[in-house]
């Protein structure tokens, strides 16, 4: 979790100060990527919405050693793991192109903080939790958390392109 938000973090930040200031003066190319972020999110939201109930449960007991020796490793791998992946850099230079044209910079920069807290989040209660409730754990349960999840994103995903139809009014 902490590997992905380090990198989530860097493609942001990538693309912030880097080529979303050129796409800047390309107003076409701004509302290009900020319909291909929003559909990003928006398949992203129904998927994790739509998705069907899992009803196969192991009952195998897991105990879990941890070696802190590769916990460093462990940060690297999902850092690159979760950087390698082409569909996360046109994500990030859509969302950052969209959301900082027409923006002031605070509210660009919150909108930005919250998508990467909402999957660290996400991420960090995954990770913590997997072991510890897996009484409570139930399909139902991760059904619904799958379902509200999808719905925040949704919600991102409407708001970004409203976003970008702004730009094309401007």
């Amino acid at each position: 979790a902490l590997g992905i938000f380090l990198s989530d973090t860097m493609l942001l930040l990538l693309s912030y100060f880097g080529i979303a200031q050129f796409i800047q003066e390309d107003s076409k190319l701004q509302i290009i990527l900020g319909f291909i972020g929003a559909l990003f999110l928006l398949f992203y939201g129904f998927y994790s919405f739509l998705k069907t109930k899992s009803y196969s449960k192991q009952n195998k007991e897991i105990k879990l050693t941890i070696n802190w020796l590769n916990v460093f490793s462990e940060i690297i791998k999902g850092f690159f793991i979760n950087i390698m992946n082409p569909a996360l850099w046109l994500l990030w230079f859509s969302i950052v192109t969209t959301q900082t044209s027409g923006n002031d910079r605070s509210c660009a920069l919150a909108f930005m903080l919250g998508i990467v807290i909402v999957t660290l989040s996400t991420d960090i209660l995954k990770s913590f939790f997997a072991n510890r409730i897996s009484a409570i754990l139930s399909p139902n349960v991760v059904y619904v958390i799958n379902k509200i999840m999808g719905i925040v994103l949704i919600g991102f995903s409407v708001y970004m392109l409203i976003s970008t139809i702004q730009l094309i009014a401007i």
